[in-house]
């Protein structure tokens, strides 16, 4: 089951530290694997899940976002699943296969 912390809330139930060195170890790279950094609306997030639970996530928000915009836009299906693609960091392919396109 995946859980969801701010900076503050890992740092003080999850890591048992202060938010600077938090910081710390987010930039060296020393989190835990099971924890994946991303940008919310006004702060970063830590994500703490697998790997598989985390990169479905990525393709599940990238599906939605593929539906939301693709009426709205006249370039083809395939260049907006690419945007897609960079955008969420995940696999072409694997997102054209999902989509069906």
């Amino acid at each position: 089951m995946a859980a969801i912390y701010t900076l503050q809330e890992y740092a003080d139930n999850v890591a048992n530290c202060h938010t600077n060195t938090l910081m710390s170890r987010i930039k060296k790279g020393t989190l835990p694997s099971n924890a994946h950094i991303k940008k919310g609306n006004k702060q970063w997030m830590i994500i703490v899940s697998s790997i598989h639970e985390y990169k479905a996530g990525q393709y599940f928000d990238a599906c939605c976002d593929f539906h939301r915009l693709k009426s709205g836009r006249q370039d083809s299906d395939i260049e907006l699943a690419a945007e897609l693609s960079v955008k969420y960091d995940i696999l072409l392919t694997k997102l054209c296969k999902i989509l069906g396109i």
